[in-house]
């Protein structure tokens, strides 16, 4: 191993653990995410025992197919970061569905029934995860509120 191998581990490692850390991306551990951890740990070992040593190190580096799978992982992550700035159809959808949330808030306010604020609730927590997160609305999500609209009609 030399300084420029080092240095692109390096870069592996901090872009690797901001995968692991980001719990919108990988909300619970899997397989996946445990396979990414023990490669993590073993690039970990690999520029600890460099730097030690600053010298070429005489012990097993990790296979091409590992180096792969970080960086298709480390790829993968970033063009999910950026799917919501560069990719006309997801903005398309989220516009959309922020606009039906939008006009749904405006009946609940308008029709006032029992349902009031558990409804508007609802409705506001929707929209901020649609503001907030790289995900749109689940498909139960959209039947909760197809359900709302609905409640609203009839009672209005």
């Amino acid at each position: 191993m030399n300084k420029s191998d080092y240095e692109q581990n390096h870069r592996r490692c901090r872009d690797l653990r901001k995968v692991l850390a980001d719990s919108l991306y990988m909300p619970k551990p899997n397989e996946y995410s445990r396979m990414l951890s023990d490669i993590l740990q073993k690039l970990h070992s690999l520029n600890g025992a460099y730097r030690k040593n600053k010298s070429n190190v005489p012990f097993k580096d990790l296979s091409s197919k590992q180096y792969a799978v970080i960086d298709n992982a480390i790829i993968k992550y970033k063009r999910w970061c950026d799917k919501d700035r560069n990719d006309p159809e997801f903005i398309a959808k989220k516009i959309r569905e922020v606009n039906k949330l939008k006009e749904l808030v405006i009946l609940c306010e308008e029709n006032r029934n029992n349902n009031y604020q558990y409804n508007r609730k609802i409705c506001y927590s929707m929209l901020e995860q649609i503001n907030t997160r790289k995900i749109l609305l689940t498909n139960k999500q959209k039947l909760l509120c197809n359900k709302i609209f609905k409640e609203m009609k009839e009672t209005g």
